[in-house]
């Protein structure tokens, strides 16, 4: 992206960037701040993430990946994987695992600069579809009429100002409606007008590929009056309450979205300067994305498995939520993406010689919770998966000890090796390889029987 602060998820921040890291960071921590989770369904309560992790010394961006905006800069941080202007790693991650991604595939330069506004609107156009098939968003309201065909409840002081003395044969009143004509509805038609004019063919494409969502539009174009010149900050004003009746719940994750993209796409340029100092952004989390892809791809149809299920074990006095848990088979598994592990492998076990002592700190406690899953879940077998360069020169031994204890326990490390190709047809191929070759691995090949 032109014009941008271009950062990798967990790399420390450049020395002359980390006055506008901190800044960054303090910012949202304050709450002085809009941002949107791309994977947000509408649920989650933290709107404040930890972007930058500071210990006084080093600034080092976490999980997050995405685009930040703050006094003029703009912030990107992509993932370690990609570098360049080639994000294999994400594109790979996300049309894997995330079909919004599938809609903006062959526009060319209009979203690649900048691909994290575009999944935005796509996001949208998918909870729009989503929502329209369950049912319209209605509302009761109450319309003003002054003509001759009454239906309603007369409105005689409104009739008397504006009707008195005039023999026109009109009559002032009032009707209530259960009506699409709403400003729930005039939000999401503003929200897909602000992103058609910054990406037509990207909206060109979601009506033609989205056939529930092109009928959502045209029906509400039609039946919400004076939408196009409603007032933006009005509209944002009137939609601050959450969609809580539960006819109508689906069109809550719409609304937070569609906010988010009249607030970036729709704003006045003279109204920016006024709020420049509030941090603004989309943004992914890539521990969640990488947990996403190991269930679509290597994980995908294995019968009998739990993903992120919670464990009431010792009574109900501790709760348990592995990532990957096969009961039947006595295997648990943990998805990591943190690069300490890719670390550790690439030391071969000799973690005092070239790890921190946070770090050191960090992979024992993973070590210690995947062990305390394996003995509570009564596994035979445990372990990690995260990912790592293939470039590196690094052991690949996947079992870091032999089996011990009564039931023989094995604590297995799984690398997925990511490639780096000159082409996304030659990511696509040599992650195919990958896959065949974790495939084969003794700990996988037991949960696949």
């Amino acid at each position: 992206m032109r014009n941008a602060v271009l950062l990798q998820d967990y790399k420390p921040v450049p020395e002359k960037l980390k006055c506008l890291c901190r800044e960054l960071q303090q910012r949202i921590d304050q709450g002085n701040c809009q941002l949107i989770d791309l994977m947000d369904d509408g649920s989650r309560d933290d709107g404040r993430p930890q972007i930058f992790k500071d210990n006084g010394k080093c600034v080092t961006a976490q999980k997050y990946v995405g685009l930040f905006e703050y006094k003029g800069e703009r912030v990107v941080i992509g993932s370690r994987f990609d570098s360049g202007e080639n994000a294999f790693f994400l594109r790979y991650l996300l049309e894997t695992c995330w079909e919004a991604s599938l809609l903006l595939d062959g526009l060319g330069s209009a979203y690649q600069d900048d691909p994290f506004d575009p999944l935005l609107v796509a996001k949208l156009a998918l909870q729009l579809q989503r929502a329209w098939r369950k049912g319209t968003l209605r509302q009761y309201r109450v319309f003003q009429h002054n003509d001759s065909r009454v239906r309603g409840a007369l409105d005689v002081t409104r009739h008397i100002r504006e009707n008195l003395g005039l023999e026109q044969g009109k009559i002032a009143y009032r009707t209530r409606a259960y009506s699409l004509d709403n400003s729930y509805n005039a939000l999401f038609l503003l929200a897909c007008c602000a992103a058609g004019r910054k990406y037509p063919a990207l909206l060109r494409r979601l009506r033609q590929r989205l056939p529930e969502f092109h009928a959502a539009l045209q029906t509400l174009e039609w039946e919400v009056s004076g939408w196009s010149s409603r007032s933006r900050s009005a509209v944002l004003q009137h939609t601050r309450k959450k969609i809580v009746n539960p006819i109508h719940r689906d069109y809550e994750a719409a609304r937070i979205t569609a906010r988010a993209i009249l607030r970036r796409l729709g704003a006045n340029p003279f109204q920016q300067k006024e709020n420049e100092c509030q941090v603004t952004g989309v943004f992914l989390d890539m521990n969640e994305l990488w947990e996403q892809f190991l269930l679509q791809t290597l994980f995908r149809g294995m019968a009998g498995h739990s993903v992120q299920q919670s464990w009431d074990v010792l009574g109900g006095h501790m709760t348990i939520r592995p990532d990957f848990l096969w009961e039947d088979k006595g295997v648990v598994l943990d998805a990591k993406y943190r690069q300490i592990w890719e670390s550790a492998l690439r030391l071969d076990g000799k973690w005092s010689g070239g790890l921190s002592s946070e770090e050191q700190k960090a992979l024992r406690e993973n070590v210690y919770q995947v062990l305390a899953y394996m003995l509570l879940c009564g596994c035979a077998d445990g372990g990690v998966i995260f990912p790592v360069r293939s470039s590196w020169k690094c052991s690949l031994t996947s079992r870091i000890f032999d089996p011990v204890g009564p039931a023989g326990q094995r604590f297995w490390r799984v690398p997925v090796r990511i490639p780096e190709a000159q082409s996304y047809e030659d990511f696509l191929t040599e992650m195919e390889r990958e896959a065949n070759r974790l495939r084969n691995l003794e700990v996988i090949r037991k949960i696949r029987a």
